[in-house]
């Protein structure tokens, strides 16, 4: 009864707290990612792209990417932040996610942002038979439109990342930023990408 109201007007406003302070903290590392002060790891054997963008100028590189968009209220937050920076960055998009929200995908590309396919369902390779797992991803490729692949939670198994590796370049992250835990603190995430 009454009590169950409460506490389900209470959620939003704690999601909403939440969301507001991961903005701020988001904010804060894109402005050190903007500025070089990370490097991204490479992964072997995927590709890392903060490599690929090396020009013969010796400077640190970073290859800054977000996962599983495009997202109503989040991606038009991170594209204008993103604006504010002059920054450019990597998109990973969900099939399923750009299916139910075209006009914020084009968004992504119209800002001259790369876009990359992160699956349709965001599924974990390591439970999945290669087929079906690749059937996923190409059905994302579909509505994506990229010859790069992310897999979901970084992780695949090798026999998937054999076929895949036929029609896309798989890239892997090398610092995660763990923002997508509710347990992580946005001071950690911080420390996450700037350690």
């Amino acid at each position: 009864g009454r009590q169950d109201m409460n506490s389900r007007s209470e959620a939003p406003l704690k999601t909403q707290a939440k969301a507001q302070e991961s903005r701020k903290t988001a904010a804060a590392v894109l402005g050190v990612l903007a500025s070089g002060i990370c490097a991204v790891a490479a992964v072997p054997p995927v590709q890392n792209l903060a490599a690929q963008m090396a020009d013969d100028t010796p400077r640190p590189r970073v290859a800054l990417t977000f996962d599983d968009g495009p997202t109503p209220g989040i991606t038009e937050w991170i594209l204008k932040t993103l604006a504010g920076y002059g920054v450019r960055a990597t998109f990973f998009c969900l099939g399923k996610n750009v299916e139910q929200h075209p006009d914020l995908y084009r968004a992504i590309a119209d800002a001259g942002h790369k876009v990359g396919n992160h699956s349709y369902s965001h599924i974990k390779g390591w439970g999945m038979a290669t087929g079906q797992y690749v059937a996923d991803v190409d059905l994302a490729n579909q509505l994506v439109e990229s010859d790069i692949f992310r897999p979901p939670y970084g992780r695949i198994r090798r026999r998937q990342a054999e076929v895949l590796s036929e029609r896309y370049r798989l890239v892997m992250g090398g610092i995660v930023s763990q923002d997508y835990s509710p347990s992580v603190t946005p001071q950690e995430c911080l420390r996450n990408v700037t350690r």
